[in-house]
């Protein structure tokens, strides 16, 4: 048995807690997050992904990071990694927390179509990726079943944020993979951790920018004082389960472990367990169409997985 494949457990559960942190957070406040408290929260995640990061580069003897041709993809990632950030944040905050994570989750369906149009010999894409399309359009309208409950009713401020990560989040698999295909054209070895690291640097100065100017631009209103218990700690929390998955993934991922097995089984156990959580702990009650859209929703994801 290839016991690397037990590393997709720490894996699953690493992905999970980032976006079960992200919904605790919100749900110590009384209101809908604010645009002042999800920015502080970025940056509090940031740095946590940045120390972890450091901490992984020195370990590899602080190693040469930036190499010709490579930063732009680094900068092209790190801008998607902010609107992916902040925009997660605030569309867990604003809708039920399954059928978030479940949405946001079809962003990886961009990448897909990406390689299938930049990368392949053959345009057409697989019987696979038809079917993972269709499931998903099947899910999306049985998914906005509006509830009676109004914290879970699928509403326009919730569409646009989920839209905006949809979009953040593909093209940060976007980033990624021109990145990998780039360095097989031109023979190049990068470790993947050094295009992180370089990335979550750019991604740390622009949160700083972006928080700096907010409040200087807000500096005669009353800002919000955040609890900076929760928001250390939540924050801390989130950046080092996505860091430590993110790096897992890195290692495992086609080389140890089939990309067609990793991915769906890692998408699977999180909405597994997100769904899970959200029924029995965050108390959020679906329709019987949208326990269907979820699970079609699922099986969609991993079919665009395969694909």
């Amino acid at each position: 048995m290839n016991l690397y494949y037990l590393l997709i457990i720490p894996i699953i559960i690493g992905f999970f807690l980032q976006e079960f942190f992200k919904k605790q957070f919100q749900n110590k406040k009384k209101e809908h997050t604010s645009l002042f408290s999800t920015l502080l929260y970025g940056l509090v995640l940031i740095c946590a992904c940045f120390i972890v990061q450091a901490i992984i580069w020195g370990i590899n003897g602080f190693e040469q990071l930036i190499y010709p041709g490579t930063f732009v993809y680094s900068l092209g990632f790190a801008i998607c990694y902010v609107g992916g950030t902040v925009f997660s944040i605030l569309a867990i905050s604003s809708g039920p927390f399954a059928i978030t994570s479940l949405v946001m989750s079809y962003s990886l369906m961009l990448p897909t179509l990406w390689s299938l149009i930049f990368y392949t010999n053959d345009n057409s894409p697989s019987v696979f990726v038809i079917l993972g399309i269709v499931f998903m359009c099947i899910s999306l309208f049985l998914v906005r079943n509006k509830n009676a409950d109004d914290n879970m009713k699928i509403t326009p401020r919730w569409i646009i944020f989920v839209i905006i990560n949809f979009v953040s989040n593909g093209g940060c698999n976007i980033f990624q993979t021109i990145f990998n295909e780039e360095n097989k054209k031109n023979n190049i070895v990068i470790e993947p951790y050094k295009f992180l690291l370089v990335s979550m640097s750019l991604v740390l100065v622009a949160f700083i920018i972006i928080v700096s100017v907010y409040v200087i631009v807000n500096r005669k209103k009353n800002l919000e004082k955040p609890n900076i218990k929760q928001l250390i700690g939540y924050g801390c929390a989130t950046g080092i389960s996505n860091t430590i998955a993110n790096t897992l993934v890195l290692l495992v991922a086609g080389i140890t472990i089939p990309a067609y097995i990793l991915f769906p089984l890692d998408t699977v156990g999180q909405l597994t367990l997100i769904f899970l959580v959200s029924v029995m702990f965050f108390k959020e009650k679906y329709t019987r169409l949208q326990y269907v859209g979820y699970f079609i929703g699922m099986a969609s994801v991993v079919l665009l997985n395969i694909g």
